[in-house]
């Protein structure tokens, strides 16, 4: 045992004993950490989840609403209403497809729900109840 390190025979390994030969901790050996081989190409923009959520909850409401409605053969009143919130989720359905939002779209965004109420009262003085 003379000469030799007293751990050389311990089972556990010691990383000061075997020194990794590549000191890269970087599994990849690829340097570019772009997996796309063709930097022109880029990705298809993503929904925002947030307003397609809103969307989702908006339409799954006034499909339950409908619904009841039509079970229980209430009386219908409510076709300005409906026609806005349909427009409204068609609005920002189709403002959350952009891949990056700008402040106008935001403003936009805030100027919808006046904008709702204007058109339901236009429907309601035109005789759309």
């Amino acid at each position: 045992m003379h000469g030799q390190h007293p751990l050389a025979s311990c089972p556990i390994p010691n990383p000061h004993l075997n020194p990794n030969p590549n000191p890269n901790p970087n599994p990849n050996p690829n340097p570019n950490p772009n997996p796309n081989p063709n930097p022109n190409l880029r990705s298809k923009p993503k929904p925002n989840p947030q307003a397609g959520a809103a969307c989702m909850k908006n339409t799954l409401c006034l499909a339950i609403f409908m619904g009841l409605v039509f079970c229980k053969q209430l009386a219908w009143h409510f076709s300005a209403e409906t026609i806005a919130v349909l427009l409204v989720e068609l609005a920002v359905g189709i403002l959350a497809l952009r891949q990056t939002m700008e402040l106008w779209v935001a403003y936009l965004l805030l100027a919808i729900f006046p904008a709702s109420i204007l058109f339901i009262a236009a429907l309601e003085a035109s005789g759309i109840d």
